[in-house]
Parts: structure tokens; C-alpha cells; sequence
């Protein structure tokens, strides 16, 4: 004997939430699925009488890789909308990082080591990216 198959309220409403669930997850997956922005490097050299960079970058996260190509001891600070970033001390030779979100805007750059001495600075320009 045959019997007629009997869904229940609960068998259906299951099967809603499940199509729904489906229909969502190109939705969910979009949102949750970026991956972070990667940080930008920018490679800085210091001197006894420069800070060799770019003047311009575009906004967003960025490592300053300080190297100190000079023979004495330097440091690095960038300073702006974003706030600042320092490396205070860089030895002869040696190389440090400093990560910052650089917003679009102009940032004052020096090596606050030499500030006393006059100092090494520049201007640093960042665009919208």
C-alpha cells in the first residue's frame, strides 16, 4: 500500500531558510571575502645630507623601509593628516620599517636625529590613491 508522503510545517519552513541561506551567499561572500589592502613599500635612504625618496605617493597603507646608507646615525619621521610615524634611531648600515595610513594631504618628512643640526627634511605629497 502506498502511503501518501506527509511534509510537516517544519520540513517546509526548513527548505525556505535553506533557498534563502543559497541565495545570500554570493551576497555574504562578496562583502566577507576582501582580503585587506596590502601596504605599499617605499624604500628611504638617509645621508649625512639627504633623505632620498619619492615626493609623491598615493594614499593608503604604507612601509617606509629606512636605510641607513650614511656613517652616522640618522632617523626617520614622517608627520601629516594621518598623524606621524617615527623610526627615532637608524645605525650606519642598518635598516628599520615604520607602517603608516597615509591620508591624501601633505606630510613633513626630516630625520629628527639632525633636527638640531639643522636637519635633513622635505615635503612629502600624498594623493588620493
Amino acid at each position: 500500500m502506498n502511503r501518501p508522503i506527509r511534509r510537516s510545517a517544519g520540513s517546509a519552513c526548513g527548505r525556505f531558510l535553506f533557498a534563502v541561506a543559497l541565495a545570500a551567499l554570493p551576497v555574504l561572500t562578496a562583502c566577507g571575502g576582501q582580503k585587506p589592502e596590502a601596504a605599499k613599500t617605499v624604500e628611504v635612504h638617509l645621508t649625512e645630507t639627504a633623505i632620498q625618496m619619492p615626493t609623491t605617493l598615493p594614499a593608503g597603507k604604507t612601509t617606509f623601509e629606512v636605510v641607513n646608507t650614511g656613517t652616522a646615525v640618522h632617523g626617520f619621521s614622517v608627520e601629516g593628516p594621518s598623524g606621524q610615524a617615527v623610526v627615532p634611531n637608524v645605525a650606519p648600515g642598518k635598516m628599520a620599517s615604520v607602517q603608516i595610513i597615509l591620508n591624501p594631504g601633505t606630510y613633513r618628512v626630516i630625520s629628527p636625529v639632525d633636527a638640531d643640526k639643522g636637519g635633513m627634511a622635505m615635503a612629502l605629497n600624498v594623493t588620493q590613491g
